[in-house]
């Protein structure tokens, strides 16, 4: 045998054993158990609600605090039908009675607990109004003096973008001013029922402990879940409110309040409450560090609050857009100094009626004329096509509104 055959022989026996070995190789791995993929945290949907208006009954009604400022309202659907779930933080908008005017007016109330599938709740706090001539009856003083058991109400389905991220086990702190407590209660109920071992922190500012609402609701579950923690505090308070439990040191919720008592680590940071209370707590949080991502808040007029979210929307305050209110007869110059077409309406002395003035209510609903506009945050109130809602909006260039 020549040596150039015995090459040949050696070279393919070599060549053979490597294909055996990758064709083993690959038996092996068709053959092993596919692994089991990790669970993945997908964020929670909005449940399918209603169209339009619905009628809603009062079955039950009672104050939340002692000095009767706070009132739950309980309601079912006067058709007999099941009400859907939502999410925790969400709200109801309502078909308000007309003001002297006879200007429609709505409004909108966050859901303060979690429901059962046959009864909304919402818990209302009066504001201080006199009945002499002046100002029309606001609408939470009609619903604390007039809305009985057996009175209806039309609402609309629940919405909102101020959700518990229902997916995480990341700690969860809650920061209520005054009766921003509601949706926020509404997320700590949910947390205790379904993720009890989820670290959860409340603080939670009141005038005083009379004025707290659902105190012995919070004490209670304070009491039975250990990962639990409240914190309170008030800015007026009265002899022997010190001595409650959960009491801080201090009258307001502060950046370092936190820092003494939250413990170290990431957490998710929801904040209800006053424009005042808001805006330093989110400065102080982005401050202390705390990512974007993790500051969720709903403010009581969240036009006032800067730098409070993302924008989403490019916006382009450099160029000037001629936008004219028909209806007025009112030619005006969008120059990027107002924050929306609401506010540019204002100041031109063009009046566009409106409630929330955070694109939730739909009362500012507004046809379009000619042009188009922009939303710097998607709103939640379903707007008609051709129409916008100005105080959330911009032009994008020249428009025609008919207000």
């Amino acid at each position: 045998m020549t040596a150039a055959k015995l090459t040949l022989i050696i070279v393919s026996a070599l060549t053979l054993q490597v294909l055996l070995f990758a064709a083993y190789a690959l038996w092996r791995r068709v053959r092993a158990p596919k692994p089991t993929p990790a669970p993945v945290a997908t964020p929670a949907k909005t449940p399918a609600g209603w169209d339009g208006w619905r009628a809603l009954r009062v079955v039950r009604r009672g104050y939340e605090d002692a000095a009767g400022t706070i009132c739950s309202f309980y309601l079912e659907a006067v058709d007999g039908g099941e009400l859907p779930p939502f999410l925790p933080g969400q709200y109801l908008t309502f078909k308000a009675p007309p003001a002297a005017d006879g200007k429609a007016r709505t409004r909108c109330y966050s859901l303060s607990d979690n429901g059962d599938g046959r009864r909304y709740r919402i818990s209302v706090k009066r504001v201080p109004w006199d009945a002499q001539p002046g100002p029309p009856m606001p609408v939470s003083v009609h619903l604390h003096e007039q809305l009985q058991v057996g009175d209806t109400i039309m609402a609309r389905a629940p919405m909102g973008r101020f959700t518990l991220d229902t997916g995480s086990d990341t700690p969860v702190v809650l920061i209520a001013g005054g009766i921003g407590i509601t949706p926020l209660l509404c997320m700590l109920q949910w947390l205790l029922a379904n993720r009890p071992q989820r670290p959860v922190h409340l603080f939670y500012g009141a005038r005083n402990a009379r004025e707290m609402a659902f105190r012995n609701l919070i004490e209670d579950w304070a009491a039975r879940h250990p990962h639990f923690k409240r914190h309170l505090l008030f800015d007026s308070p009265e002899p022997g409110d010190s001595d409650l439990p959960g009491v801080r040191d201090g009258r307001f919720i502060t950046i370092e309040l936190l820092q003494r008592q939250l413990p170290y680590g990431p957490a998710q940071f929801y904040l209800c409450g006053p424009n005042a209370m808001m805006q330093a707590m989110t400065d102080g949080l982005r401050g202390w560090g705390v990512a974007a991502k993790d500051i969720h808040l709903e403010a009581f007029g969240p036009s006032a609050l800067t730098n409070a979210a993302p924008v989403e929307a490019p916006v382009d305050n450099a160029t000037s857009y001629p936008v004219a209110f028909t209806r007025s007869g009112v030619n005006a110059v969008w120059d990027g100094r107002d924050a929306n077409l609401l506010e540019l309406s204002e100041r031109v002395g063009v009046e566009i009626a409106n409630a929330c003035r955070a694109g939730n209510c739909g009362t500012c609903e507004t046809k379009i004329g000619k042009g188009d506009v922009i939303y710097p945050e998607p709103p939640d109130f379903p707007v008609q096509d051709g129409h916008c809602l100005p105080c959330v909006c911009r032009p994008a260039g020249e428009l025609a509104l008919e207000a």
